[in-house]
């Protein structure tokens, strides 16, 4: 009777200290995520701007234009997101209106319009601050990470 009582103790304090450390440890990953992503996009930034050879007035530009553009890019992010659950919302009604529909679909394709002028724009200020050798490298190194995004898209497809 003594053994069975101490093999479950045993078993019991296992268990408690498994499923502590495993909460212990996900609270580290979590916190430590927000500051290696924040740290990361800083060295990925760095990384680009000495691969590129960037002097320090090209860097300066390119940020003053990220910056100005970044809160104007968020906003339209939350409104075509807002825009799409206001269409998913309606379409689930049963006797949803047509014309609602097509007023929000109009508001999402201007607001799409929007994203794309302004990465057209992006484009055309990257060629008037980097010059046509950067440009190039800048090119290439966006067609990897799109390779890369595309190969870890298709890995998460097959799992």
């Amino acid at each position: 009777m003594k053994k069975i009582i101490k093999n479950s103790i045993v078993c019991i304090l296992t268990v408690c200290f498994v499923a502590t450390g495993s909460v212990v440890y996900a609270e580290k990953s979590y916190d430590a995520d927000k500051g290696s992503w924040q740290q990361g996009k800083t060295e990925r930034s760095e990384k680009i701007s000495k691969e590129l050879g960037l002097n320090e007035e090209q860097q300066a530009a390119l940020k003053t234009h990220f910056d100005a553009k970044k809160e104007k890019l968020k906003e339209l992010r939350t409104s075509l997101k807002s825009a799409r659950e206001e269409l998913k919302e309606e379409l689930k009604k049963y006797n949803s209106d047509s014309k609602e529909i097509e007023k929000i679909i109009t508001q999402m394709k201007k607001i799409q319009a929007k994203q794309i002028d302004y990465r057209v724009e992006n484009f055309i200020t990257m060629k008037q601050i980097l010059t046509e050798e950067q440009f190039s490298k800048f090119s290439i190194h966006i067609n990897k990470m799109k390779k890369r995004k595309k190969q870890k898209d298709e890995r998460g497809k097959k799992s």
